[in-house]
């Protein structure tokens, strides 16, 4: 059936003019492509885009943020360490002293001696304010100055500065190397600064090249921690979300099939609600006609007989259009052409379109080729809209058919009369089934029509000035979409 979304009114309807009066337009336009969508299909690839995405930064971030602030504590504890011993042995001096070494200093020396011989300290140096170099465990550094130290310069002007392989320059610490083996040795530079006495001015720095296995050990622990929970956690979030959209796919597609089930009820409800409606009056126009007969009118007895036929040619064309509702689409398509069907169709019907006295003009565009469609419901496409101008044009009138290409493609087959036309208000509806504005219609002769050329891929559009006449025109792909020509 005919959604109330596929017949719309163009934005001019009301006001667009054809002659001497309004002319009305409605259409049912060819329908767009839906593309497939597959819900449970694009969740599952892109929230696991997603999570693992936001699992690795997370966890990227966590790890560094843990790496750096352990070291930077243990750099910490040992700068206040270097720091409480100057002020405890009121070594600002030493780090003043340009030339020579006082005797006092050698005690400081000795200190500085016995900090590089702890476990995890592999070597130590003490800097000047200029950073000359005024002790080291390496005696040959002793009074150098080396050029482009960065973490010299920032210790120099008050910043504790941390040097580790396991931060390096790297932004982010890569879970292949939380989780690889331990290398045989890790080492970390920290540059401790030295205050003064009032602790305003930096007098100096100590160089500390330590490796702190225990240290190193925590910290990667740490790290692997951080990125298991961030791993589990990521699976059990893709687990669950996938979970729920599953289920709620499932109960997606159990509603539409409701509401389908629930739509083809309507129709069908409307369906037949319209045939007992129409079929009551025929019924009882031939009993009437039967009574009629039995009591005696033998010399109308003719007449009676035509009336029960007509009226049971009438029922047999409702229950005709009722099987091709059921039936539009079902059959195989094959190639016909458009020009041979307009023909065949005027010259059947020429003896009931005199006596109508309705004249025919076909205007046959001779290069429209032939288009691979379901003949048979074509034909009942087009005897349909024939039907439909004749009975707009009870006193006679001329019915022009026509046929061309199409501007976006496929061929256009048109249906023109100069009858009684359709007002607005009933254009509007004139594609909801069952709808109609005849005394002896079932209502689905323009839905039926859409609906089929709907499946057909192709499109129809009706203009009717009210009073002069409408023109009912179908467009037609020349392949119906999904079938080879």
């Amino acid at each position: 059936m005919i959604s109330p979304n596929s017949a719309q009114l163009s934005p001019s309807a009301l006001a667009a003019r054809d002659g001497g009066g309004l002319a009305y337009q409605a259409e049912v336009r060819p329908p767009r492509p839906v593309a497939g969508f597959n819900l449970s299909h694009r969740f599952a690839v892109l929230s696991l885009l997603v999570i693992a995405f936001v699992s690795l930064a997370s966890s990227a971030v966590l790890s560094k943020f843990l790496a750096k602030t352990m070291l930077h504590r243990d750099a910490e504890v040992s700068m206040q360490f270097v720091q409480n011993f100057t002020q405890q042995q009121n070594a600002e001096g030493y780090f003043r002293h340009q030339s020579g070494r006082a005797a006092s200093d050698r005690s400081i020396e000795n200190y500085f001696a016995h900090i590089s011989a702890m476990p995890d300290v592999l070597r130590a140096q003490v800097y000047d304010v200029t950073g000359a170099v005024l002790w080291s465990s390496n005696p040959a550094s002793i009074d150098q100055t080396f050029a482009s130290n960065p973490e010299l310069d920032r210790a120099l002007v008050g910043e504790l500065a941390v040097e580790a392989a396991i931060l390096e320059s790297r932004e982010y610490i890569k879970p292949e190397h939380v989780f690889s083996a331990v290398p045989e040795k890790q080492f970390v530079e920290y540059y401790l600064p030295v205050w003064d006495n009032t602790q305003t001015r930096v007098v100096g720095v100590v160089e500390l090249y330590k490796s702190p296995d225990a240290l190193f050990q925590a910290i990667r622990s740490g790290l692997q921690l951080i990125w298991l929970c961030s791993l589990c956690g990521a699976i059990l979030m893709y687990v669950v979300l996938f979970w729920l959209v599953r289920r709620g796919q499932g109960i997606i597609r159990q509603q539409q099939l409701r509401i389908a089930s629930s739509e083809g009820f309507a129709a069908v409800g409307e369906v037949a609600a319209s045939v007992a409606h129409n079929i009551r009056n025929p019924l009882a126009a031939i009993r009437s006609s039967a009574e009629l007969m039995a009591i005696g009118g033998q010399d109308r007895s003719g007449e009676f007989a035509h009336d029960i036929m007509a009226e049971v040619d009438r029922l047999e064309s409702w229950i005709r259009n009722l099987l091709s509702y059921a039936h539009a689409g079902t059959r195989e398509p094959g190639r016909i052409s458009a020009n041979d069907l307009l023909r065949g169709l005027i010259d059947g019907m020429r003896d009931d379109l005199a006596r109508r006295g309705v004249t025919v003009a076909l205007r046959l565009e001779p290069t429209v080729p032939p288009v691979v469609v379901d003949a048979l419901m074509l034909d009942q496409i087009v005897r349909n809209l024939v039907a439909n101008a004749l009975d707009a044009m009870p006193a006679g009138g001329a019915l022009t058919l026509s046929s061309s290409r199409a501007a976006a493609g496929g061929i256009q087959i048109s249906v023109a009369d100069t009858g009684v036309g359709i007002p607005a208000e009933q254009l509007k509806r004139a594609f909801l089934a069952p709808r109609t504005t005849k005394k002896h219609g079932l209502g689905i002769g323009l839905p039926l029509v859409g609906r089929t050329l709907e499946r057909m891929g192709g499109g129809i559009h009706v203009r009717s000035t009210h009073g002069r006449g409408t023109s009912v025109a179908i467009t037609l792909p020349f392949t119906i979409p999904g079938k080879q020509s």
